[in-house]
């Protein structure tokens, strides 16, 4: 199998002449990734040093932050696919 992307191309269908290759979802995991380790790792220190400068952060600032760390979160909702050509199952997040 080829990785292209979050899709691996199954070259069984291109070998079997098949119109369409079959390609197979790989879930990314935010949770791994750099960003999302220092967001979490230093969030509460950047809204405790805004609150102390007396202003704060925005709601919208406070709600980005809080939106980008729920993203991929299974725990948050997630969806169970299946293929019934392929046989592939899969999980996707709803966030």
């Amino acid at each position: 199998m080829r990785r292209k992307g979050l899709w691996t191309l199954s070259w069984h269908a291109i070998r079997r002449g098949t119109a369409m290759a079959v390609a197979a979802y790989r879930r990314r995991n935010p949770q791994a990734g750099v960003t999302h380790r220092v967001i979490t790792e230093n969030l509460r220190t950047f809204i405790d040093v805004a609150e102390a400068r007396g202003r704060g952060l925005p709601k919208y600032v406070r709600a980005a932050f809080g939106k980008f760390l729920e993203c991929g979160d299974l725990t948050r909702g997630f969806a169970r696919v299946h293929c019934p050509t392929c046989g592939l199952d899969a999980v996707v997040a709803s966030s």
